[in-house]
């Protein structure tokens, strides 16, 4: 499968490496295992600024070579038309989020969870093997896809880890996930577990003080 993927008021799209795709949503609690689900069958994951227009997830879409994506309801309007002008079937759109519709599948409904353990997590160079591909904002011309591997992200937890992970504890510790999934610091410093602090991905219900 191919996916992309965003992050809570922001957008971020996930990719695979021979076969990318992509998602646009904000902090979605579908976000991390999506995207850990993308990294075990050896994917990339590439996030989109949720801000974007038609024209910009379009050139996001076909610069990295994304063959489907992921996606809320209510952002399906820009979607489906960037998908389309990146020639992505409507087939390969798929939901994130409690929102369902008919016509478009959601990610929970792609296979049975009974069947998972019986597909092996796939070998990949943790060196060499990306892990992610993120954009850059594009200030002086178009956003430049950044390639990052298994071993620069986990070099990048395992620095996370030293300087703070003495003071968290999974037991009563939470994070509140306010940086975007589609920003690289977002994706360390949030998405990616440690040492299983939870996430708390809903920030509706926090004050922007």
């Amino acid at each position: 499968m191919f996916w992309l993927s965003s992050g809570g008021c922001y957008r971020p799209c996930l990719c695979v490496q021979e076969l990318i795709g992509g998602s646009l949503s904000p902090n979605n609690i579908d976000v991390p295992p999506l995207t850990l689900g993308v990294h075990w069958a050896s994917g990339i994951v590439t996030p989109a600024n949720p801000t974007y227009t038609v024209d910009e997830l379009t050139f996001q879409l076909k610069d990295s070579g994304a063959k489907a994506i992921a996606t809320l309801v209510e952002l399906l309007p820009v979607v489906t038309k960037a998908a389309a002008n990146a020639g992505i079937p409507e087939d390969r759109i798929i939901l994130l989020g409690d929102t369902r519709i008919p016509k478009y599948k959601h990610w929970r409904e792609i296979h049975d969870p009974t069947q998972t353990m019986k597909w092996r997590r796939s070998k990949i160079d943790a060196a060499k093997d990306m892990a992610f591909l993120v954009y850059s904002s594009g200030t002086t011309g178009h956003p430049k896809g950044v390639m990052l591997s298994h071993q620069n992200v986990s070099s990048d937890v395992l620095m996370l880890m030293a300087a703070e992970g003495s003071n968290l504890s999974w037991q009563n510790d939470r994070i509140i996930a306010f940086l975007p999934f589609f920003h690289i610091y977002g994706l360390t410093c949030g998405l990616i577990p440690r040492r299983g602090e939870r996430i708390e991905t809903d920030g509706s219900r926090f004050d922007s003080a």
